[in-house]
C-alpha cells in the first residue's frame, strides 16, 4: 500500500497500521502535537488514531476521535484534511 498522500513525517506510523506499536506512537504524537499547541498536528493524528480504531472494529472509539479532529480542521479552515476525516467518519459510522 502506498502512503504517498500522508505528510512524511506521518508515513512511518502508517505503515506500522494497526499494531500496538503504532497506536502507542500515535498516542505520543498526539501528546507533542497538544503541548506544543500544533493544532495541525494534533487534528492529523486524531484522525490517524480514528482509522486504526476503526481497522480494530472499535467504532465507537474511531468515531469520537474523527469527531475530534473535524473539528480542528474545521477551525483551521483545512478542507481537504476536513473531507478525509468526514469520509473516515462515514466508514465508521
Amino acid at each position: 500500500m502506498s502512503w504517498d498522500h500522508l505528510p512524511e513525517w506521518l508515513r512511518p506510523l502508517a505503515e506500522l497500521a494497526g499494531s500496538v506499536e503504532a497506536e502507542q506512537l500515535a498516542h505520543q504524537t498526539l501528546a507533542l502535537s497538544r503541548a506544543v499547541g500544533d493544532p495541525w498536528s494534533e487534528a492529523q493524528t486524531l484522525t490517524e488514531l480514528g482509522g486504526l480504531a476503526l481497522r480494530q472494529g472499535q467504532f465507537a472509539e474511531a468515531q469520537r476521535q474523527l469527531r475530534e479532529s473535524i473539528t480542528v480542521f474545521k477551525m483551521l479552515a483545512d478542507d481537504w484534511s476536513l473531507a478525509r476525516s468526514l469520509n473516515r467518519l462515514g466508514d465508521a459510522l
